[in-house]
């Protein structure tokens, strides 16, 4: 896994939800989110949210239910749900309060449904998130990893068949707007007065995550945030020498 000084926690969740296509569809019995009441202080009051249709469901938490409970046996034993002052919440719960955040695309929109139902404002829900948050990032060496040479060839040969010759993945950039001024005012839009970073992610020929970086200033272009990674800066360490 590759970082620059940030992380950009948006990249990491897409990561994760790719992996969670290849889980066992057992993962959706009722035991396994009952087990959350066995690690935290408050019972377990989201069986109403399971018991809604799949369509609804993803719509609360931008997943279906497979899915988010493979999320939730990944983070569930990170130590930071049992810190003290934790969230009053169970550990479902935050998580799905979590993805219903995330799913607002960053904008400053009212709470959710879910947030509604239990009572949160938006700041009090924004509050919520940082243990998932925490213990999502804490997966990152495992899932976001750079494809090692035999895996770079593979994905280089799909990739020349679709006229892309040389090359081990896909690199885009996005725009994160951000709540509060990060005490830089190079991270300040000039014509929208408003904040934001700017992110890099890399996929390789199956849209699989394999590297982001996050951390300057939102108006950058991409071609000089990329200039910033460790992909540009020690381009040996990740590229077969002979294509460089």
């Amino acid at each position: 896994m590759m970082l620059d000084d940030h992380l950009d926690n948006f990249a990491l969740l897409l990561a994760l939800l790719f992996d969670s296509d290849d889980s066992d569809e057992e993962n959706s019995s009722e035991e396994e989110y009952d087990s959350d009441q066995q690690c935290t202080k408050k019972p377990l009051d989201l069986t109403w949210l399971f018991k809604q249709p799949d369509d609804e469901f993803r719509l609360a938490t931008r997943t279906n239910k497979t899915s988010f409970l493979w999320i939730f046996n990944q983070i569930k034993d990170n130590p930071i749900f049992r810190r003290e002052g934790a969230p009053q919440f169970s550990i479902v719960q935050q998580l799905a309060i979590t993805l219903e955040i995330l799913g607002c695309n960053g904008h400053h929109a009212p709470v959710g449904p879910l947030a509604r139902k239990l009572g949160l404002t938006r700041r009090e829900a924004i509050k919520v998130i940082h243990g998932p948050i925490q213990a999502i990032v804490a997966l990152g060496p495992k899932y976001v990893i750079w494809p090692n040479e035999a895996r770079r060839r593979l994905i280089s040969n799909v990739m020349k068949n679709k006229g892309f010759e040389g090359c081990v993945g896909s690199l885009d950039d996005i725009t994160i707007p951000v709540s509060y001024p990060p005490g830089d005012d190079a991270f300040l839009n000039s014509h929208s007065g408003t904040y934001s970073i700017n992110a890099q992610i890399v996929c390789d020929s199956s849209n699989r995550i394999t590297a982001f970086f996050s951390g300057w200033p939102g108006e950058w272009r991409g071609s000089l945030s990329y200039e910033k990674t460790l992909l540009h800066r020690t381009p040996k360490k990740y590229f077969d020498p002979d294509l460089l």
